[in-house]
């Protein structure tokens, strides 16, 4: 089956007209057996709960369909349409010539303790900026709940690292953020 990981209403729109089974992503902001109920009724096969809601209550939440909790990953902090990484990095001031997200999928904005914000181009000139500290809830319970991954960075060593840590519910061996 096709399938497409959905962060918004209109995009859950385009996956029905193209044929794809829905899954809801974190950024569609499930907090509630409310909120679950109403993706059920638009067809999603399941649901990544908010991570701002804890694990007990995602074990608790009423839903008709799988319910996922963020296990490993840094997570979206802010989605901007101006192009941060141009602006701040290109030198480029007409965005139609700017090439620059061409070569450089990410790049890091630092705060003033010295943290490290990894911010993505999603789009042409959409930025998505991420935590400095990933999460990692992989050696906590989480019963009736899918695991779901955010990769941004990483090397493919480090994802196959972090994949093993995973499956054996190893604590973290690195800096990290619980949800």
């Amino acid at each position: 089956a096709r399938t497409a990981l959905v962060p918004g209403f209109w995009q859950g729109e385009m996956a029905d007209e193209l044929g794809f089974e829905k899954h809801g992503d974190l950024r569609l902001n499930l907090y509630n057996s409310s909120s679950a109920e109403i993706y059920a009724k638009k067809g999603y096969a399941s649901v990544i709960v908010s991570p701002e809601v804890g694990v007990s209550v995602t074990q608790g939440l009423a839903a008709e369909m799988p319910k996922g909790y963020i296990i490993y990953g840094r997570l979206p902090l802010m989605t901007m349409e101006k192009c941060m990484i141009r602006d701040s990095f290109s030198g480029k001031d007409d965005r139609a010539t700017c090439r620059y997200c061409d070569t450089h999928p990410y790049t890091k904005l630092a705060d003033r303790t010295g943290a490290e914000f990894i911010v993505m181009r999603e789009f042409p000139h959409r930025n998505v900026i991420f935590n400095s500290v990933p999460t990692y809830m992989a050696d906590k319970p989480l019963k009736g709940l899918f695991s779901h991954a955010i990769f941004t960075d990483e090397t493919p060593e480090r994802v196959d690292a972090v994949i093993a840590q995973i499956e054996k519910k190893m604590p973290a061996k690195t800096k990290f953020r619980r949800l």
